[in-house]
């Protein structure tokens, strides 16, 4: 078991709990709050390196740096590592057009001690994943669809109204960038769209037996004229 949290439980009774029950963690933390882990870490940025068969990921330069087996706890009972990943990447200025550099740094604390064999794996596929994850929810929240503190004395209501937002957002996202699903929504209607959707989902279009006649049938290629 391994828990990802943000930088809001990066202290020591959470980091206490998670030990106790034998779980491993990868939790963000602030340099500005957590200073003597700053002051640890910051000595280690001159040993930074990159991933040997993967200098970039998605689009960002990467480099990683760290100090493994500290201990910590208000018994010193908890055996801590720290990590930082400093990324470099490239952005259009909407305004002039011309290409900007942009730097960033992220910050971890881990029970797992860090190498570069399994430093992409904890943190890009883990700990910034979560972050992905967390945006979706924060829009929902923050972007326009007012999510935020919503509450019922009926828990299958907040049930309902936590699955609904999620479709909502699902179907934003589809008719965002799907131009048939805009299409077929305008041309049938909101419930008909939903329940093409279900029917999708719940439905498999493809049945085994069909994909099996398939295999067997010579493929044509025709041209239409128009």
């Amino acid at each position: 078991m391994i828990v990802f949290m943000d930088a809001l439980y990066a202290t020591q009774g959470v980091m206490g709990a998670l030990h106790q029950c034998d779980w491993e963690y990868v939790i963000k933390f602030s340099k500005n709050k957590l200073k003597s882990f700053a002051k640890i870490l910051n000595k280690q940025r001159k040993l930074k390196r990159m991933i040997p068969s993967q200098p970039s990921y998605r689009g960002r330069r990467q480099e990683f740096y760290w100090k493994n087996n500290l201990e910590y706890g208000y018994d010193w009972e908890l055996m801590v590592s720290l990590v930082a990943c400093l990324e470099r990447r490239e952005e259009v200025n909407k305004q002039t057009g011309a290409i900007d550099v942009k730097y960033s740094e992220h910050t971890w604390i881990s029970s797992i001690s860090l190498t570069i064999d399994n430093v992409h794996e904890l943190l890009n596929l883990g700990a910034r994943k979560k972050e992905a994850i967390e945006d979706s929810i924060n829009t929902e929240k923050n972007r326009g669809y007012h999510y935020k503190h919503l509450f019922s004395h009926n828990w299958n209501a907040m049930k309902g109204f936590h699955l609904l937002m999620r479709l909502g957002h699902a179907l934003n996202a589809l008719s965002q960038f799907t131009k048939q699903l805009k299409k077929y929504a305008k041309e049938n209607g909101s419930s008909a769209t939903l329940a093409f959707i279900k029917e999708t989902l719940f439905h498999p279009w493809l049945p085994d037996s069909w994909l099996e006649e398939q295999r067997y049938q010579i493929p044509q290629l025709r041209f239409l004229m128009e």
